[in-house]
């Protein structure tokens, strides 16, 4: 003889080991328990991370050259482009060196978070000349790199976010300009030009190299963003726990 016994479970959004549980049968009426205890098992089936990393990158907003364009979930890619020749008339875009790539360690997020595990984005053109009506700019390297990291917190391992970017041996109209790691706002005659830009957000840092405005268009160069989302049982998580 069988009986089906329905145990409900009060289900929850957090990732830990399977449980256990004992039914002890007793007190049998005209019947005889040979072996009067069962043991179940409540198997887990919430995701070991509280939400995944996301990332991407363009070297040349110009051009299509953005490396994992969904953003969400970061993916590994690469965008590679060795020359670069823009006319859009009195705009003109000349570069070389082009490279877009997005990268997570580790690949697979089914695996427990740990220390150091990341999302990193990295945009540049190793030199570029541009042309807006009576002005033009060269730089050397162009280069933003923006990482999200776990790293250790008060009460485990917590996103970090990063942002770095690189302007090297900039000259307008022939004339060299200095540029540290901070950001810089030039002022043009035909616009103007911003360099070495951090956005931080609660989830995300955008770090952006380059960026000329004018009423003929813009340039962005070198954009590279990084972030944690959560999932669709736990919105506000992250891939560090």
């Amino acid at each position: 003889m069988s009986r089906t016994i329905t145990v409900d479970v009060l289900g929850d959004l957090i990732h830990e080991p399977n449980e256990t549980f004992t039914v002890q049968l007793s007190a049998p009426n005209g019947l005889t328990i040979e072996d009067g205890t069962g043991v179940g098992t409540i198997i887990d089936d919430d995701p070991v991370r509280g939400g995944v990393f996301t990332c991407t990158a363009t070297a040349l907003n110009q051009l299509g050259s953005t490396a994992n364009p969904a953003n969400q979930p970061c993916k590994d890619d690469t965008r590679t482009t060795q020359l670069v020749n823009i006319n859009l008339g009195l705009l003109s875009i000349k570069g070389s060196g082009l490279t877009a790539t997005t990268d997570q360690t580790p690949d697979d997020l089914g695996t427990a978070p740990a220390a150091g595990d990341n999302a990193t984005a990295h945009a540049e053109l190793a030199s570029v000349k541009i042309r807006v009506l009576a002005v033009t700019i060269e730089v050397g390297l162009i280069g933003s790199t923006a990482t999200a990291r776990c790293v250790a917190g008060p009460n485990g391992l917590v996103p970090q976010f990063t942002g770095s970017s690189t302007v090297a041996a900039l000259k307008i109209n022939g004339i060299a300009i200095p540029i540290g790691s901070g950001p810089v706002h030039i002022p043009l005659l035909v616009g103007s030009l911003d360099l070495n830009s951090t956005v931080l957000t609660g989830t995300s840092v955008t770090q952006t190299a380059f960026s000329l405005s004018t009423l003929l268009g813009s340039v962005v160069i070198g954009t590279a963003s990084a972030g944690v989302h959560g999932n669709a049982g736990n919105p506000t998580g992250n891939p560090c726990r």
